[in-house]
């Protein structure tokens, strides 16, 4: 994943400094903590859906080292009416728990309406930000669910989708 984003990243920096004929204007205009998409006291005490007499603490395999994910965003200028954002987020993992890193990249348009009045628009998608689960062994090297202790072909939720996408307006007065 890391290496796709390098890749990504450096393409798209080529082709906007190319674009315009000459290096874009980056500017950051973000660089924050935000919160992980999933929290990491939803496991704690977990009995298993098979047998409940059978239980375990599994909290420490979902315990991540940090609470919150860094996220980076660079807005690059091609032209006075075009531009593009470039945002990354770091991800997260625990034991049994990974949050992949994802990038989202945004085209900007905006169109100046009167002195220091413009409307802006951007359409933006994601790539990677994924959320996986790792399975647990048992004794006999059976992969299962630690979540609630059942069969790993069971368990339906591997790998859960975090996409990002959309339109942004923004009208500036």
């Amino acid at each position: 994943m890391k290496t796709l984003v390098r890749i990504l990243s450096s393409l798209v920096f080529s082709f906007v400094g190319t674009a315009a004929g000459h290096a874009a204007d980056w500017q950051i205009i973000e660089a924050a903590y935000v919160a992980l998409p999933v929290p990491s006291t939803q496991y704690g005490v977990v009995c298993s859906a098979y047998e409940t007499s059978v239980c375990a603490n599994v909290g420490d395999f979902y315990r991540f080292n940090h609470q919150t994910q860094l996220r980076v965003a660079l807005v690059g200028a091609i032209s006075d009416q075009w531009g593009v954002r470039l945002s990354l987020t770091t991800g997260a993992e625990a034991t049994k728990l990974v949050v992949d890193p994802q990038l989202i990249i945004g085209v900007i348009a905006t169109k100046p309406l009167t002195k220091g009045r413009s409307l802006s628009g951007e359409v933006f998608g994601s790539i990677g930000g994924d959320i996986r689960h790792k399975p647990c062994l048992d004794e006999y090297d059976r992969e299962y669910f630690c979540g609630n202790l059942t069969a790993w072909t069971d368990f339906q939720s591997k790998t859960i989708a975090n996409e990002e996408y959309g339109l942004k307006i923004v009208f500036k007065y």
